[in-house]
């Protein structure tokens, strides 16, 4: 049985792992879209020093597990009062397809709601088909690029832009 709990600094090993994973399969796959190359251990470390904008109270760090381990995550960060940005949503192959993304989200759109957010956005590369179809069937919409997306300006190009008012 699927359990998803919020991350402590307990987890942390297993958060950087799940995020490296997510960053060489989402960059990989970067790579053959656009032919554009990205070091992926910079972006790791930069998430794993700044781990606290996605725990509690500003933040969600939600893993996805059972008695054999870790296997997804996803996470939320505060844009500013209300507002809020969906991040580093990732399962491994093995579990895909089982519900555990829908899982995930739908925990972390409930968390986000108890806790006051009118907005939840989120940005993904143009190839992250199936997420896009789980997104949209949650609610989301797609909107234009907001500026406090951290994808790069010359790379928004190659990505959907999505909100769910809650």
């Amino acid at each position: 049985m699927v359990r998803i709990t919020q991350a402590t600094a307990h987890d942390f090993p297993r958060v950087h792992s799940l995020f490296l994973e997510y960053l060489q399969w989402a960059t990989g796959m970067g790579d053959e879209t656009w032919a554009y190359t990205v070091d992926r251990m910079p972006l790791v470390d930069h998430d794993m020093a700044d781990i606290q904008r996605f725990m509690p109270p500003d933040g969600r760090l939600l893993l996805a597990g059972d008695d054999t381990g870790v296997f997804g995550c996803a996470c939320m960060r505060t844009i500013r009062a209300s507002l809020a940005e969906v991040k580093r949503v990732y399962v491994r192959p093995e579990q895909r397809k089982s519900g555990v993304g829908r899982a995930l989200m739908h925990t972390l759109i409930t968390d986000v709601r108890r806790a006051g957010y009118t907005t939840l956005r989120l940005d993904s590369g143009q190839f992250m088909t199936a997420a896009h179809t789980l997104y949209r069937s949650l609610g989301f919409q797609e909107i234009a690029p907001y500026p406090e997306s951290e994808i790069p300006e010359d790379l928004r190009k190659h990505c959907i832009f999505m909100e769910l008012s809650l």
